[in-house]
């Protein structure tokens, strides 16, 4: 729905376990990789705002919402 990333201040590794997660949910088709690749996750506090500065999102080329629009659209203009 947005195309802003997701950024994890991943301060003595807080994190890895969630990533790992994510990265396992990837490979076994639940999240798909561009929403993956949206996911920023840095221990220093400067590369971190360095890369939210310079990021660029991945473009997804369908996203499930789209359908739900088009269907709700439908159904409101059939009232």
């Amino acid at each position: 729905i947005i195309d802003k990333p997701l950024a994890l201040f991943n301060i003595e590794d807080y994190f890895d376990d969630l990533l790992r997660f994510l990265d396992t949910m990837t490979a076994e088709g639940f999240l798909r990789p561009e929403h993956r690749n949206n996911i920023v996750s840095e221990s220093n506090p400067e590369k971190l705002l360095r890369t939210l500065l310079h990021f660029r999102p991945e473009e997804v080329p369908h996203k499930w919402v789209d359908k739900l629009r088009e269907e709700t659209e439908e159904a409101v203009g059939e009232d």
